[in-house]
């Protein structure tokens, strides 16, 4: 059986610490997702894995505003390749682990985003993905959002 497996990131205002490290929630997160990929890959590709960075605009902007602003993205798909909803954008998704360790190994404080936190976006863009998915019916889906909880604006 195929799982299909999106981490929805959140990279917006509210993760950034204060301190002598800003971007040490945003590293916590991206350090979770290595390690959940090191402990679930099967070398027989039957988990595929995907990556939602996602913050928001500003609340007088729209999604495709955000997504322009680079701040709502799947930046990493669960197949190769696979095509970002909101940007038409060509995204990567080679399944072998060295392509997958190499992307997240790479992510750092430039891929944070800042700005709010929509939620409910996130979500529709992961429901989007699983149904452009290519893997029918017989694949298990499983989303594991990553954030502090603070939604705003409220949604």
């Amino acid at each position: 059986m195929q799982n299909e497996i999106l981490f929805l990131m959140d990279s917006s205002g509210s993760i950034r610490a204060s301190g002598a490290d800003p971007y040490q929630y945003w590293q916590q997160q991206i350090d979770w997702v290595q390690n959940f990929v090191d402990q679930t890959h099967r070398a027989d590709g039957s988990n595929a894995y995907g990556i939602i960075n996602y913050s928001g605009g500003s609340s007088s902007q729209t999604v495709q505003d955000a997504a322009a602003l680079n701040r709502m993205n799947l930046v990493y798909g669960l197949h190769n390749p696979s095509t970002d909803y909101h940007t038409g954008n060509s995204v990567s998704g080679a399944q072998d682990k060295a392509s997958l360790d190499g992307f997240i190994g790479a992510m750092d404080e430039t891929d944070f985003r800042g700005g709010f936190t929509w939620t409910t976006v996130a979500l529709n863009l992961a429901q989007i993905t699983f149904n452009s998915s290519t893997n029918g019916a017989n694949t298990n889906k499983f989303i594991f959002m990553l954030t502090d909880g603070n939604i705003s604006p409220s949604q």
